[in-house]
């Protein structure tokens, strides 16, 4: 309530609900701060801010967003901030409601976002979400890309690979499927023996089948099976533990190998 004046030195600022079943908030339309670089905010609303607050961001993280906010409001607010280099949007929940997924796949959307000095773009919400939105935005220098799904079948994720397409940057030589409690976790880097990684996909599943996660593996690497192809060195592994942690080989003993290779 009180963020509702000029804060003309403001460059950081970072606001999170003080318990965990806080409503979502919304930031005061009058909240001015033409020098806001920096910008994290959990359970709020996307942030309509002034455009020049918008123009000056350089990172923007939205935690526990609400799923049924609209793409095309989305688009709207993101291509005001063309020096956007970090950008990470998590959603508080998937969705379930058939209807609410068409109409996010069917709503139109008018408006387009260039963000050409985007370097790093985090993900976790719903496919149907990602596959609306990832049309409309251009991002020519991005390196890092991570993407966390939500367990929802079917997965269909074709603006996906054109997104990776589009960006010249996301080529990969090295690339790695690790299967776990966690779900499964499809990472991909420019070069072989890298630490970092260009590309990460992530199906959480809340400790799905081991045959339901070869099948979202399976699907996933067909889709992007054109950006995959100059892959040289690919590890599959298998760990018990939900941490994410380097690549470890225990196959589990009721496996068998063979078929999964």
């Amino acid at each position: 309530m009180a963020l509702d004046g000029d804060f003309p030195m403001l460059e950081h600022l970072y606001i999170r609900p003080f318990e965990a079943s806080a409503t979502a908030q919304a930031l005061s339309k009058t909240f001015q701060a033409p020098h806001l670089r920096h910008l994290i905010l959990q359970k709020f609303a996307f942030p309509d801010v002034s455009v020049a607050a918008a123009a000056a961001l350089v990172m923007l993280s939205l935690k526990d967003l609400h799923p049924h906010f609209l793409p095309d409001e989305m688009i709207q607010r993101l291509s005001l901030m063309p020096h956007l280099e970090t950008l990470s949007i998590v959603f508080s929940s998937p969705i379930y409601d058939r209807e609410v997924v068409r109409q996010l796949l069917g709503a139109p959307i008018m408006t387009h976002a260039m963000l050409p000095s985007l370097c790093t773009f985090r993900f976790t919400g719903p496919c149907a979400y990602l596959e609306a939105i990832l049309p409309q935005i251009t991002t020519p220098r991005l390196e890092e890309l991570s993407v966390i799904f939500f367990k929802q079948p079917p997965l269909s994720l074709p603006h996906l690979l054109q997104f990776i397409v589009r960006t010249e940057d996301l080529r990969f030589g090295e690339a790695g499927i690790r299967f776990s409690s966690f779900g499964v976790d499809i990472r991909a880097s420019s070069q072989v023996g890298a630490r970092v990684y260009n590309l990460e996909v992530v199906f959480m599943g809340g400790q799905p089948e081991l045959d339901l996660q070869m099948a979202w593996a399976a699907q996933i690497s067909n889709t992007l099976s054109t950006v995959l192809s100059e892959v040289v060195d690919l590890t599959l592994s298998f760990s018990d533990s939900g941490v994410l942690v380097d690549y470890q080989y225990e196959a589990p003993d009721d496996v068998e190998l063979p078929p999964w290779r």
